[in-house]
């Protein structure tokens, strides 16, 4: 497989606790897709894995351990150049706190009902988020 160089590859976590997700709010300062709720996760680094990346990313902005994700990711979207690989997280260690407040300015659950009201980084994560509000993802 090639790679292409333009392609931003980048992992993300769907944690889920008592039917919520959990959300980060970026930063209004931030370049990219500022003053949004998006999922906590972040760019996969040359030569990592894309399980590798999703545990640091989430002890990075949220300051807990995740065992690396066996498989394939839960759902893969592709938007622009960006490729944004989602896990479904339901067991961790640690309780999630904003630790990249460079990042982010809040962190909030939130129910799948709640999702139409925010401003999120993509318009498709509403439907992608209420299907990870099943228990079945």
């Amino acid at each position: 497989m090639s790679w292409d160089a333009s392609r931003v590859r980048v992992v993300a976590g769907v944690l889920r606790l008592n039917g919520q997700m959990l959300l980060c709010h970026r930063r209004p300062d931030r370049t990219s897709w500022p003053d949004v709720w998006d999922l906590p996760g972040g760019h996969i680094d040359n030569g990592e894995s894309i399980a590798e990346a999703l545990v640091r990313e989430l002890e990075e902005e949220l300051g807990v351990q995740v065992e690396p994700p066996q498989g394939s990711p839960w759902m893969t979207l592709r938007v622009g150049n960006v490729e944004l690989n989602l896990y479904l997280i339901d067991r961790w260690l640690g309780e999630p706190r904003n630790v990249a407040v460079e990042e982010h300015d809040d962190i909030r659950w939130f129910e799948a009902d709640d999702l139409e009201l925010l401003d999120l980084a993509h318009p498709s994560y509403i439907e992608i988020l209420r299907q990870a509000s099943t228990p079945d993802g």
